[in-house]
């Protein structure tokens, strides 16, 4: 059985097939400095973003829970999933 896709259709599974392989990285910075989530493929490392500010506390690194008991190593860690990477003050 062979299947023939209109132009849209098409479109529409090219777009589908793109977002599937992208993943979104959001940054909690609690309290500190707002930074815009990234958009990044599916086993990919990210670049550390912009260092956040938070009056009254200094910057300890990014973290995989909010606990901040997982640190994120951007030479290392990978994107494999929607995620949210959360800022440890001290």
């Amino acid at each position: 059985m062979k299947i023939e896709l209109d132009m849209y259709q098409t479109l529409a599974l090219s777009v589908l097939v793109l977002l599937l392989g992208k993943k979104r990285v959001s940054f909690d910075s609690r309290g500190g400095t707002e930074l815009e989530d990234i958009s990044v493929r599916k086993g990919e490392k990210i670049t550390p973003p912009m260092t956040p500010v938070k009056a009254g506390a200094m910057f300890a690194g990014w973290y995989k829970d909010e606990n901040c008991t997982a640190p994120w190593n951007f030479d290392e860690d990978v994107v494999e999933k929607n995620i949210t990477l959360y800022a440890h003050w001290r």
